[in-house]
């Protein structure tokens, strides 16, 4: 089903190709960026634990990403963004578990060798792998391969094609930007006024940063207005953590599987320029583990894996709705601007329990020109996240974190040296909402003061 619409676009791109080619250009861009971080907070705040606040000053390349951008006809265009991924703390899971579910290996060992280090190692072997054995629940569970890989060195946020047939209709095909709202689109450090981006496009992400599949968009002008789309079928999000960026996509096992999500946006004439938009996305996310179930006889080691059985259990299935708005106004060197999102994830192996995150934030900036090539932008941005049934989506860890949400309150001066290069001076106070609890074995009596933190930054960033 799948194979015959990326056939016909294939052939649609490999004739569209054939066409015009004395019209082919290339070029290449980027930009890169360098950042020295400072927090300040509580000694005894427990965000340490979970690597929010790090007593540290950092300095980093934060950004390095080039865009290959190739158009060898009027009516073909492929664009690749290539990125360092600075962050040594990321993780992701590259692939399934195996489990092992006949505890008799582990247990016969045990009582033969007498040393549960020995019995760990060779029960591994005795089970087919190499990877050791633990005993959880009274399940011998082997994990294969290991949990979890440094997402650390190249990325791609983005390699697609573009079928380009008229301005009202479009073809994208391949890893593309999730075109929800502003800043999820417009997040290169040169294009941006802050330092930091907002937590619901980056830590706690709202909609996916990048999705891989097929989306149609384009735009038609009403007077002197821009109305503009795009709509998309995907294999969804990517990384099951809510501070996940796996750099990699879901495989969708039937079509109820699939994600699909519209933008609609107007662009509207008045003032120097208004934009309103509004997002819709909806997609599953499920993870699974194979369960491996040997037979196994009196002996020890006599475990024959031709009488195995596998069986794949579903250890996250849940339906997420995500939806946004978006406005940005611009009047006279003034920026204002706000999103405004919504989602909810309902766990479908826990009858459609529900965790729902709320975020918002609003920018105004005004720009001031000090010279031919000088101009500096003071700013001040306001975020706030909020989220309500943590309990029912386990697997989002929000337990490991003492609190119900947090605020950002943020100001800034962003320089401007040239037409590509700028300077950075942030300051940040995340407010964080201090979740007690007393269960009479352990008790939780932060306040808000307790776990918020000051954030000092400072950024160079250079376009090329």
């Amino acid at each position: 089903m799948v194979k015959l619409p990326l056939l016909l676009v294939s052939s649609a791109l490999a004739l569209a190709c054939a066409a015009h080619a004395d019209d082919a250009t290339f070029k290449a861009y980027g930009f890169a960026d360098v950042e020295l971080l400072q927090q300040t907070f509580r000694s005894d705040n427990s965000l340490v634990l979970a690597g929010i606040v790090d007593p540290n000053t950092q300095l980093y390349l934060d950004h390095l990403n080039t865009y290959l951008d190739w158009k060898p006809n009027s009516n073909i265009r492929v664009l690749a963004e290539i990125a360092y991924n600075p962050d040594p703390a990321q993780t992701f899971t590259p692939g399934m578990k195996l489990h092992a579910d006949s505890v008799a290996i582990f247990n016969d060992i045990l009582k033969k060798s007498g040393s549960p280090t020995d019995s760990i190692s060779r029960a591994g072997i005795a089970a087919g792998t190499h990877q050791l054995i633990q005993v959880i629940d009274g399940i011998a569970a082997i994990q294969q391969p290991s949990s979890s890989t440094k997402d650390h060195g190249i990325s791609l946020p983005r390699v697609h094609a573009d079928l380009l047939l008229a301005d009202e209709l479009n073809i994208r095909v391949g890893k593309f930007l999730t075109p929800a709202g502003i800043w999820n689109v417009d997040h290169g450090s040169p294009t941006i006024l802050t330092v930091k981006q907002p937590y619901e496009t980056n830590f706690f992400q709202i909609f996916p940063v990048s999705q891989t599949g097929v989306q149609l968009f384009g735009h038609t002008p009403a007077g002197d207005n821009d109305l503009s789309y795009a709509t998309w079928v995907t294999t969804g999000r990517a990384g099951a953590g809510i501070a996940s960026e796996g750099d990699y996509a879901e495989e969708p096992e039937n079509l109820d599987d699939w994600a699909a999500g519209i933008h609609l946006q107007a662009d509207l004439a008045y003032l120097d320029g208004i934009r309103l938009g509004g997002t819709f996305h909806t997609g599953t996310h499920r993870e699974y583990a194979d369960w491996f179930s040997p037979a196994v006889t009196s002996s020890a080691f006599a475990t024959d894996l031709a009488d195995a059985n596998f069986s794949q259990i579903d250890t996250v299935y849940n339906r997420e709705l995500c939806y946004g708005l978006d406005s940005k106004i611009l009047w006279n060197g003034f920026i204002l601007q706000g999103e405004w999102n919504h989602r909810q994830v309902l766990n479908l192996l826990a009858n459609r329990a529900e965790t729902n995150f709320d975020a918002e934030y609003v920018l105004l900036g005004r720009r001031f020109p000090l010279g031919t090539s000088l101009d500096v932008t003071p700013y001040v941005m306001f975020e706030n996240i909020a989220w309500t049934g943590a309990a029912n989506n386990p697997y989002f860890n929000l337990g490991n974190y003492p609190t119900n949400g947090f605020s950002d309150y943020l100001a800034g001066l962003n320089f401007g040296i040239f037409s590509n290069v700028r300077v950075k001076l942030e300051y940040s106070r995340q407010q964080v909402q201090a979740r007690q609890l007393s269960t009479g074995q352990i008790a939780n009596t932060y306040t808000n003061n307790d776990l918020s933190f000051n954030q000092y930054a400072a950024q160079f960033s250079v376009a090329f």
